[in-house]
């Protein structure tokens, strides 16, 4: 089967603090829905959870329960049908045990490991992209499926929790209940009064202050109850069967809310953030329009009419189970000797492939072999146990050239490694680099049906924009992370391909790059620099710069203490042309070093990596982007993202940008990439910083290397305390508390991998602007004057072309029915002479806060409902806004809602020095 896999870089706990997969994003591991059944779905346990075999009786008997849940929550049409269990190496083998095809653990769906610094035992789903898109993986604890009792008096029955999670893991929703660390409100305005933010209207339970656990106040700023009243839904009695995506804790709950369905209703009006990045649409709308249920797809194959309630299910939801376990890492390194790879392309690859060997974790396996018209073997697989070992591998290293190109010789050549004396191939790596077309059978068409069915993963670095566009779908195909490396002066993109190919996605004791440097040097002159390294890193600091002409290098500590070629810890390898300077411990601050030429001018490529020092963990920054292939179209876009977290905790106020090196003229397209919950990125402050590239950024097709620079800045801070929230749980609000400590002296840099652009007209051709902003999905009242009858609205400015640049102009749009506008009918679009402060006409800089007071569009009307659209100088409007309430009144009246929970609210004015207590029911 044909195996599109994932590789995502993570870091997954405060205990296991590892980066879970690969920073080209194509798909995880395979999982299609297929006659109403989930096949392949992998769940992976971590390398360093402990042996316990009971663990996987819990795993599956969570899921067992989680298959009939999903079952009933989608009218009949989907279950899961089989489930792979990946167990880590360590684990005793046992007779039930099958082989491993290819299973890893960044590969998984759902992922056990300890608990995440943010989210506890919390289940979660890690979410980048926007509605619909899905998620990238879901995160369990053991501990969370083996304390059942407390689990589930916390989150609420297994099989609903994951059910939960699997809204936001497949079909990419988001949770309905509101989040205020995002900037949700815990009540919304209707025009009658107000209702607490909850899916269906018809969950009853009552409100309060969540500090005092008394009788809630209203804000007589927003006319809503004060900001730390909250709603606490009843867990029992309730009879409303939705929404899952709300309050999976809630007994009668079962199902996701429908725009279609009265006894699941969708509540269109609640402020969370499924209405604000969903345009309003209910989850079970959002889920018919993935590929699982669109046109029809696996359409309900129960009647339940025909069977009576107690009767067991008619279908039988229990999945099968295998269970596989790990394997050593085993990678083969296949580099390119073929004659375009000559002089300095050699001696390139020669010090790339010295930087590769001597990063790779110890106890990793690996073998080599070079190829041109025909591929040798270098090396059968060796464990690397030592600095002896990595040093025999080194001198392997091809020092000539000659020949054609046969890429698939060297495929082939790297399996026969891999299965010499009955080795197991599957889930192993290789690493391939090349600079040019392949010329010679086999070709990599011939052997890449072998290599995905057998599981092995190929990372592919082309060498030069003329190299193999079919290595680029083999990584795809297989697995693997595509790097490009234009072998341009001014390019690091070769040994950032090295650096992070080296690194195992399970490592607890990670390395992280500090800086990543191409230096040109006059004859005679000295280069001066500096890097940093912040109180997370230190533990076996390595600088390593490798030239082309003759240099030497001087590096000084913060303590002003100098190393040069006479001490203990410089190593000089003349036949790679390289220096490294290693320390078991280096200090943290200001570090500098002097690079001086000799009588030639010289190319430098400097790396200097770190490992953490610190308990929690190194600060580190995770590259992704949305996708590793684009067509062009005047309005293609991408997404590149970063994440910047230190033992689970984001980073947050990091000074981040993406740098795309196009594949000619040597161009560098600098992007800011923001964690401001707006544009690309869907959450505030959770460490993800995110950006677009446009079709306008783009200047020919091929391919485009992408990495991540990350320094601090003014107010940068790592969170230390507090916790988010996963799965809605009972009684549990996100971000609580949430303490920061200040970071300085942070940079990193990361390869995020290659994107392959075809399609692009010809060189030197402009796209149109016909990308309109972006839509803005944070837009809040922030406060109602009744005796003005005037709003302040806020939200954050979007770009002129999406999240980039600067809008042209807004509008505001204005209803007195919140289903008026949200159906753009009856509305009114607000004059210039309805704003009394602020200004639609001269936006602020995409990621600035935007306030504006507006009057009300009628002064017999005390309620309207708002939105607003960006547009630019083209008149490119963006989608409209989510849509919010702002009422000058309040009553004091049952609000008519029914049910037997009930809300008391104690309602203060200074303007009217009264207090009235109010009951409300709701």
């Amino acid at each position: 089967m044909m195996r599109q896999n994932q590789w995502i870089l993570r870091t997954i706990c405060l205990f296991v603090c590892t980066i879970e997969c690969h920073a080209s994003v194509a798909n995880k591991w395979p999982l299609d829905l297929v006659s109403n059944g989930y096949e392949e779905l992998l769940i992976a346990i971590h390398p360093d959870v402990a042996e316990n075999q009971t663990l996987i009786d819990d795993i599956k008997s969570t899921f067992t329960d989680a298959s009939a849940s999903l079952f009933r929550a989608t009218n009949n049409r989907a279950f899961f049908r089989n489930i792979t269990i990946l167990v880590p190496e360590k684990w005793s083998n046992m007779p039930e045990y099958v082989p491993v095809t290819g299973e890893t653990f960044d590969l998984a769906h759902v992922r056990i490991a300890g608990p995440n610094a943010l989210y506890g035992d919390a289940p979660y789903v890690k979410q980048l992209t926007g509605c619909g898109e899905g998620g990238e993986f879901m995160h369990l604890t053991p501990n969370f499926l083996q304390s059942k009792v407390t689990s589930q008096q916390q989150w609420g029955p297994y099989g609903k929790v994951i059910v939960h999670e699997w809204g936001h893991l497949r079909w990419g929703l988001f949770d309905e209940y509101p989040k205020t660390s995002e900037g949700d409100k815990a009540f919304y305005s209707t025009g009658e009064g107000f209702r607490p933010s909850r899916c269906t209207e018809g969950i009853q339970g009552t409100s309060k202050n969540r500090n005092t656990g008394g009788i809630c106040q209203i804000n007589f700023f927003t006319f809503l109850p004060e900001d730390d009243c909250r709603f606490y839904p009843t867990t029992t009695g309730n009879t409303a069967k939705a929404s899952l995506m709300y309050g999976q804790y809630i007994d009668s709950v079962e199902e996701f809310c429908s725009s279609t369905s009265l006894g699941v209703k969708h509540n269109a009006r609640a402020s969370n953030k499924q209405n604000r990045l969903c345009s309003s649409k209910s989850s079970w709308d959002v889920m018919l329009e993935h590929t699982d249920f669109k046109d029809e797809s696996n359409p309900s194959i129960v009647d339940y009419s025909e069977y009576e309630e107690g009767e067991s299910e008619p279908t039988d939801t229990t999945p099968t189970f295998k269970i596989v376990q790990s394997v050593t890492r085993k990678v083969v390194l296949l580099l390119d000797v073929s004659g375009s790879m000559s002089g300095e392309r050699l001696e390139k690859m020669r010090q790339g492939a010295f930087n590769y060997l001597n990063t790779l974790p110890d106890g990793t396996s690996i073998g080599m072999a070079k190829f041109s018209s025909s591929a040798t073997k270098l090396s059968s697989m060796r464990d690397i146990t030592n600095q002896t070992v990595r040093d025999e591998l080194t001198a392997l290293v091809p020092d000539a050239v000659g020949g054609w190109t046969c890429i698939g010789c060297v495929l082939q050549m790297g399996y026969d490694i891999l299965t010499e004396n009955g080795g197991n191939p599957s889930g192993a790596e290789m690493l391939l680099l090349s600079d040019g077309e392949e010329n010679r059978s086999p070709v990599i068409a011939d052997l890449q049906p072998i290599l995905v069915s057998n599981g092995v993963k190929v990372d592919v670095i082309a060498y030069s924009a003329a190299a193999d566009l079919d290595m680029s779908a083999l990584a795809t195909a297989t697995g693997g992370a595509s790097y490009f490396y234009s072998g341009a002066a001014s390019s690091t993109a070769l040994n950032d391909a090295m650096s992070s190919a080296a690194q195992d996605s399970t490592q607890t004791d990670r390395i992280v790059v500090i800086a990543s440097a191409a230096i040109t040097i006059g004859a005679m002159e000295t280069y001066n620099g500096t890097f940093t390294l912040d109180s997370s890193i230190g533990k076996d600091t390595s600088i390593s710069l490798s030239y082309d002409t003759i240099v030497s290098l001087i590096v000084y500590s913060p303590d002003g203490q100098n190393f040069t070629l006479d001490s203990a810890e410089f190593q000089h390898y003349p036949a790679f042309k390289v220096f490294r300077v290693l320390f078991a411990q280096a200090g943290p601050g200001r570090w500098r070093y002097d690079i001086t030429a000799g009588n030639a001018i010289s190319k430098i490529q400097l790396n200097i990596h770190s490992s953490a020092s610190s308990d929690l963990g190194a600060i580190s920054a995770i590259p992704m982007i949305s996708s590793s292939t684009a067509t062009f179209s005047d309005n293609m876009t991408f997404s590149i993202y970063a994440e910047v977290t230190q033992g689970g905790f984001p980073v947050v106020n990091a000074n981040v940008k993406g740098l795309i090196e196009c594949p000619i003229n040597d161009v560098v397209v600098k992007l800011q990439l923001k964690d401001n919950g707006a544009g690309a990125d869907i959450t505030m402050n959770d460490g993800v910083y995110s950006a677009f590239f446009m079709a306008t950024d783009a200047n020919s097709n091929g391919r485009y290397s992408i990495k991540v620079q990350v320094t601090n800045k003014e107010g940068t801070q790592v969170q230390v305390s507090g916790m988010a929230e996963g799965a809605a749980s009972v009684g549990l609000e996100g971000n609580m508390d949430a303490t920061y400590s200040n970071v300085s002296d942070l940079s990193r840099t990361a390869s995020a991998g290659a994107l392959t652009l075809n399609g692009f007209p010809y060189v030197g051709y402009v796209a149109s602007d016909v990308i309109a902003p972006s839509r803005i999905t944070d837009l809040a009242v922030v406060e109602v004057s009744d005796v003005a009858s005037r709003a302040t609205l806020q939200w954050t400015a979007v770009g002129d072309d999406l999240d980039q640049g600067t809008a042209t102009r807004y509008e505001i749009r204005a209803a007195e029915s919140f289903d008026d506008l949200f159906n753009m009918v009856n509305y009114t679009t607000m004059p210039d002479m309805l704003v009394v402060s602020g200004n639609l006409t001269t936006p602020k800089a995409s990621g600035e806060t935007e306030v504006v007071t507006i009057l009300f569009p009628s002064v017999s009307a005390s309620t309207f409902s708002f939105a607003v659209v960006a547009i630019d100088e083209r008149n490119n409007t963006g989608d409209m806004s989510n849509i919010v309430t702002a009422s000058s009144v309040y009553s004091t009246d049952d609000l008519g809602l029914g049910g037997s929970g009930t809300t008391s609210l104690t309602i203060t004015t200074s303007l009217m020095l009264m207090v009235v207590g109010v009951w409300l029911v709701i």
